[in-house]
């Protein structure tokens, strides 16, 4: 049995994904016989009108006071554990010069154990367009069929280029096709 994870998420503030707070994801751990956790909140901000969710900013400077709220969070929920937490995010990577440099400046701010490399989005190739997939799905939106093929070829070439930009220690959500059929 494997006895860890490193690819969660909690429901801090409000705002992440999750469906627990730290501190009820390190008891179920605990009680499953977990020896370590690694709780990695999303990590997405994008300059630009790309907010669809209460997750995702438009602005590093403000994205940067809930990232390190939220490494507090966890590690002060870790105190109180036995469980080895670890605390990283799961970054959705976009590939401009201008997020690389602001991201690279995020990245030295943050004391984090890991980062996940991402691609929760369908795109043009310039990332001008941008569209969730989990979104997508649950909305029901649908897009012009050579839309949608540009689209899918841009996400594998953001995930090739994740790969490539060294930010990462893994990369995850290599699963786009499930979420289109």
């Amino acid at each position: 049995m494997q006895t860890f994870s490193y690819h969660s998420h909690t429901n801090s503030f409000g705002i992440y994904d999750g469906h627990n707070s730290p501190d009820e994801m390190m008891e179920k751990a605990e009680s499953i016989g977990f020896t370590e956790l690694g709780i990695s909140n999303h990590l997405i901000c994008k300059p630009g009108s790309y907010c669809w969710s209460s997750q995702n900013f438009d602005d590093f400077a403000k994205a940067e006071t809930v990232y390190l709220k939220t490494i507090d969070a966890i590690r002060e929920a870790a105190s109180r554990h036995k469980i080895k937490v670890y605390v990283g995010f799961e970054v959705d990577y976009f590939k401009s010069a201008e997020w690389c440099r602001e991201f690279e400046k995020l990245k030295k701010r943050l004391d984090v154990d890991y980062l996940i490399g991402s691609t929760h989005n369908l795109m043009n190739h310039d990332a001008s367009w941008v569209q969730n997939i989990y979104h997508m799905t649950w909305s029901h939106i649908k897009v012009e069929e050579d839309i949608l093929k540009d689209g899918i070829k841009n996400y594998w070439l953001n995930v090739i280029e994740s790969i490539k930009s060294g930010y990462f220690d893994f990369i995850a959500h290599l699963d786009v096709k499930k979420f289109l059929d």
